[in-house]
C-alpha cells in the first residue's frame, strides 16, 4: 500500500490525531482509548471510532525519580505532575493517590463507591461526621502543560515530579541514560484501565473505509511478524523512520531493537491475533470511569472556563460538570472489529 505517515513533530504537536482525523487530513490516527470515550461524548456521530488496539496489554505507568524518594502514589500527593492536559487523566491520577493511601483509602468499603461518586471534599467532610479517624490526604497535585513531545523530560531535568509513561519507550529511555525510576501500574491503584492507544478513523467518513480495511489487514501482518522477529522489525523500522522523516535525529536501532523485543509482548491477544478488541475490555473502563465520578460534562480548555469547558484544576476540582448518566456512553459507541480480519 501506499501510505502517507504524519509525525507529530511535524506541528510539534499542536494539532493532535484526533484532529487530523476529524479534518479528513488523515484516514487513521492513534490515540488513547479516553480519546475515543471523549469524543463521542462531545461529538457522537461525527466522532471518532477505535478500529484496533494497538496492544493488548497495558504497558504504561505513571513513574518517579528513585532519586526524589517519591516511592508511593500516595507521596505525589501535592506534588509536579507533568501532564498531557487529557479530559480524564489527571483525575486518573487523583484517584490513584487516594487509593495508595488517601481519603478513600481509608473509608470503609462499603462507603468506596459513594466516595468516589462526591466531589472529593464532599467525601472528606461526609466521612469526618461518619468517622473519628482523621483524613489526611486530598488526591490534590501541581498538573503542568509543557509542550506534549517534552513531557518526560520535564521529570528527567527536574521540572516535574511525576508523569505517565511507556515502559518499552521512555523507561527504556531512562535506562539506558542510567536514570532508575520508580514505577506505579494503574492496576496496581484500582484502576480498570481500557487499551493504552487505539487506532481509530472517523465514524461519519465512509469513503476511505476500503483503504482502512487493507492498512489494518497488513498491519496484523506485520504485527505476526514483529513477534517473530522483533530484531528484523526494528531494524526494518529504523531505515524507514529515518527515510521518512530526515530531519529528525538519527534513530537509535539498538534501542529501538531492545523496544520492540519489549513490546512484542503486548502486541497479539490469547488466541494470536494482533488489533483484535473486546467487549469486556471496553465496557470495564467504561463502567471504572462511572464508578469513580470521571464522566462528566465538562472537557479539558487552556482557555477560561464556560458552560461546556474548564481548567485542568477545574476537573479535578469542583467544576467538572454534571455527571452523565450511565446510558450515556456505551461499549458498542466506541469500538468496531469490522476492518480486521
Amino acid at each position: 500500500m501506499d501510505v502517507e505517515f504524519i509525525s507529530p513533530h511535524s506541528s510539534a504537536y499542536t494539532r493532535t490525531p484526533h484532529q487530523l482525523v476529524l479534518s479528513g487530513e488523515a484516514d487513521i490516527g492513534i490515540g488513547p482509548s479516553e480519546s475515543v470515550i471523549s469524543s463521542f461524548i462531545e461529538r457522537k456521530d461525527d466522532s471518532i471510532i477505535a478500529v484496533g488496539a494497538v496492544a493488548q496489554e497495558d504497558d504504561s505507568a505513571i513513574v518517579t525519580l528513585k532519586s526524589s524518594g517519591i516511592d508511593s502514589m500516595e507521596k505525589i500527593d501535592g506534588k509536579r505532575y507533568a501532564s498531557y492536559s487529557a479530559r480524564f487523566e489527571g483525575r486518573i491520577i487523583q484517584r490513584m493517590i487516594q487509593h495508595a493511601g488517601g481519603t478513600v483509602g481509608r473509608i470503609d468499603l462499603a462507603r468506596r463507591s459513594l466516595a468516589f461518586a462526591l466531589p472529593y471534599r464532599e467525601v472528606s467532610a461526609h466521612s469526618r461526621s461518619r468517622s473519628a479517624r482523621p483524613l489526611v490526604r486530598q488526591g490534590e497535585f501541581i498538573e503542568l502543560s509543557p509542550e506534549k513531545l517534552g513531557v518526560f523530560e520535564t521529570l528527567t531535568t527536574g521540572q516535574a515530579d511525576a508523569t505517565w509513561i511507556f515502559s518499552h519507550h521512555e523507561g527504556l529511555i531512562a535506562e539506558r541514560a542510567g536514570v532508575q525510576l520508580n514505577y506505579f501500574k494503574l492496576a496496581d491503584h484500582g484502576v480498570v484501565y481500557g487499551y493504552p492507544l487505539v487506532f481509530f478513523k472517523s465514524r461519519s467518513r465512509n469513503d476511505n473505509e476500503g483503504a482502512v480495511a487493507r492498512f489494518l489487514h497488513q498491519l496484523q501482518k506485520a504485527y505476526a511478524w514483529a513477534v517473530s522477529d522483533p530484531a528484523a522489525a526494528a531494524s526494518n523500522m529504523a531505515a524507514r523512520v529515518s527515510e521518512l522523516f530526515p530531519e529528525l535525529a538519527a534513530v537509535d536501532a539498538d534501542q529501538l531493537k531492545q523496544s520492540v523485543q519489549s513490546a512484542s509482548a503486548t502486541l497479539l491477544d490469547k488466541d494470536g491475533n494482533a488489533l483484535m478488541m473486546t467487549d469486556t475490555r471496553w465496557s470495564g473502563f467504561l463502567d471504572w470511569l462511572f464508578n469513580v465520578g470521571l464522566m462528566t460534562t465538562k472537557m479539558q480548555s487552556r482557555g477560561p472556563a464556560s458552560a461546556t469547558k474548564t481548567t485542568l484544576d477545574g476537573l479535578r476540582g469542583s467544576d467538572a460538570g454534571s455527571p452523565l448518566p450511565r446510558d450515556a456512553v456505551t461499549s458498542s459507541d466506541l469500538f468496531t472489529n469490522a476492518f480486521l480480519n
